[in-house]
């Protein structure tokens, strides 16, 4: 499909091949943060011209499963609050059509939509060795905190250089194991994708999207 997309951004002199969407009227909300947290008087978002109540009840937070961290008395996070607004408004905070379609040919039909998968969190590998400058470097900083001298650059160099490899091999595996291609998420939607058959997507693993499973999704 990537050599379809048309109406790209440009971002550095070169076209991308994703762009950002921003639903939320942004003077709107920073009127109602601190800029991490709700004001005491926030009372809505106006997302997609629609006015979204903005709640300090926290019962209905715990009713959503959303524990508060409360640095201090009553106080809501920002991402507090937009998890519970995407829960009780979900199709609001959905991708339009319009959005969609924005690079991707209208004759492209939609097969299959996902609110929640099993997925695992893919990192490149890019594993990079010291110089020899930048081990004369870190040499001789350790010496000098050492009184007895330590250990010659040679034996340190030694050191350094079997350390990496055993990282190298440790993260050549974790990309290995991690990667698309291996995961049964994506293997499975490649096979929906080749024969525009929904049925080759069955998956085995209970789904981990949910955001109590990433702790940090949505901060700032």
């Amino acid at each position: 499909m990537g050599n379809c997309l048309t109406n790209l951004e440009i971002d550095n002199n070169k076209a991308t091949n994703y762009y950002s969407v921003y639903p939320i009227d942004q003077d709107k909300f920073e009127s109602t943060t601190d800029g991490e947290n709700l004001t005491i008087g926030a009372q809505s978002w106006l997302v997609r011209g629609n006015q979204l109540l903005l709640s300090h009840n926290k019962e209905d937070y715990t009713a959503e499963g959303i524990e508060l961290k409360e640095y201090e008395p009553n106080q809501i996070s920002i991402e507090e609050a937009a998890r519970l607004l995407v829960i009780q408004y979900s199709n609001i905070f959905r991708a339009t059509d319009t959005e969609l379609y924005k690079s991707i040919p209208l004759h492209l039909k939609r097969i299959l939509v996902l609110d929640k998968w099993y997925h695992k969190d893919f990192m490149l590998f890019n594993n990079q060795s010291k110089t020899d400058a930048q081990l004369n470097e870190m040499y001789n900083f350790n010496k000098n905190l050492s009184a007895a001298g330590g250990i010659s650059f040679e034996e340190f160099s030694s050191m350094v250089r079997q350390q990496e490899i055993s990282n190298y091999k440790d993260d050549k595996e974790m990309w290995d194991m991690n990667r698309p291609s291996r995961s049964e998420t994506w293997q499975q939607l490649a096979k929906v994708i080749v024969t525009n058959t929904t049925t080759f997507y069955k998956p085995t693993l209970q789904p981990n999207t949910h955001w109590i499973n990433w702790p940090d999704s949505g901060s700032l």
